[in-house]
């Protein structure tokens, strides 16, 4: 990032790594569940096996990947998220097929809810978003992120700020995190620009960023390759 004086003077920080959070999201009028959904494990030995599976694709309502294989034999599974009505069926097909499978998740929306009361038993006892290790372990929502950033703005405010680059088409602020370092010694660093959030369903990429940022922050006096 470079800021701009009003003599015209380019100033370059000594680390300067901006990220901007544009959260997107896709709200609709009822939230979606997913009672009685399950994720299977499945390990195709043969290609017939491995089309036999990749045909389900076609039906992304029903069936949602979670992860792929080109690779017969390979090591690491297929994760395949299925809609309670196709549950059966996909079980009669794998069974049909040969393909050795294992239910890895048995109800997934029992999942959502064992995560959503544990910030909800959680937030009672807070009177602010948590800045340690804690806040990794689950995903969160927009205003959950949004005040996460602005503690970590306001709790190392030598080394950060908040800035808005506008609203959402629905009305959501794109927030974005400037991190720098400390003391500027005259030394010039490229910025560095990490978005995340800006699809829907990229909710693994609002956990990473926020991760990254946390640890950028937390480990720069301790650790040399962060500095």
């Amino acid at each position: 990032v470079v800021s701009t004086q009003s003599t015209g003077e380019m100033v370059y920080p000594q680390f300067c790594l901006l990220v901007l959070l544009a959260v997107v999201v896709s709200v609709c009028s009822e939230q979606k569940t997913f009672h009685g959904n399950k994720v299977f494990r499945l390990f195709p030995s043969d290609q017939r096996q491995l089309q036999i599976i990749n045909k389900l694709s076609f039906s992304p309502e029903h069936f949602d990947f979670w992860s792929h294989t080109s690779v017969v034999g390979s090591l690491r599974p297929i994760y395949l998220h299925v809609a309670k009505q196709k549950v059966k069926e996909a079980q009669r097909l794998f069974e049909e097929a040969g393909i050795k499978y294992q239910v890895h998740i048995e109800d997934v929306q029992k999942l959502v809810d064992s995560q959503d009361q544990t910030l909800r038993e959680k937030t009672k006892t807070q009177t602010r978003v948590e800045l340690d290790e804690s806040f990794y372990e689950h995903y969160h929502t927009y205003e959950e992120n949004m005040v996460w950033l602005g503690n970590m703005a306001q709790t190392y405010s030598n080394m950060s700020d908040l800035f808005c680059l506008g609203k959402t088409i629905e009305g959501r602020m794109l927030i974005g995190l400037r991190l720098y370092s400390p003391v500027y010694n005259g030394r010039r660093k490229r910025s560095i620009f990490i978005n995340s959030g800006i699809h829907a369903r990229e909710w693994i990429t609002m956990a990473t960023v926020n991760y990254v940022i946390g640890h950028m922050i937390s480990d720069y006096e301790e650790d040399p390759v962060v500095k």
